[in-house]
């Protein structure tokens, strides 16, 4: 596992975060909280993934992960930062930390991801395009069931 420190605060990490800060990292984020009974057994097939921790207490602030085959298909999920910690530059950093993985691990792959409309700024500064060839779409169980309100967080 590979450390770097970003600036006088904060540390980057190659290395996923544990399935309770990733837990409350998504949940504080604002974005659907995985179901816990697989999160670990999610954060365990990541392909790749970064954690950015500050230096004072190493407190887990955002992270970023992609998962796939590792060669042709590769996925990027989880970007997240807490409220209180963004505006700073650690999204770009986390995103960076991934396509270079990519770029060199995984050179003929396919990096894609789904973008929330806040987040197409920063995927457009790191290479990604839309791509309107294609229909995006997504079967989940989990999400329409906690959009119900079906689902314990």
């Amino acid at each position: 596992m590979s450390k770097q420190s970003i600036d006088d605060e904060y540390i980057l990490e190659e290395k996923v975060p544990s399935p309770e800060e990733h837990f409350n990292l998504r949940k504080q984020a604002g974005l659907t909280p995985p179901p816990r009974p697989d999160n670990e057994t999610s954060l365990k097939n990541t392909w790749f993934g970064v954690t950015i921790r500050t230096k004072q207490n190493g407190e887990a602030v955002s992270m970023g992960r992609i998962i796939g085959d590792g060669a042709i298909f590769c996925v990027v999920v989880d970007i997240c930062t807490l409220p209180h910690h963004q505006r700073k530059g650690l999204g770009s950093k986390i995103m960076r930390a991934l396509v270079e993985h990519t770029d060199k691990h995984a050179p003929n792959a396919q990096l894609s991801l789904l973008a929330d409309p806040p987040g197409k700024v920063l995927y457009n500064r790191m290479g990604f395009v839309e791509n309107k060839l294609e229909t995006p779409m997504v079967r989940s169980t989990f999400f329409k069931a906690y959009a119900r309100g079906q689902r314990e967080e």
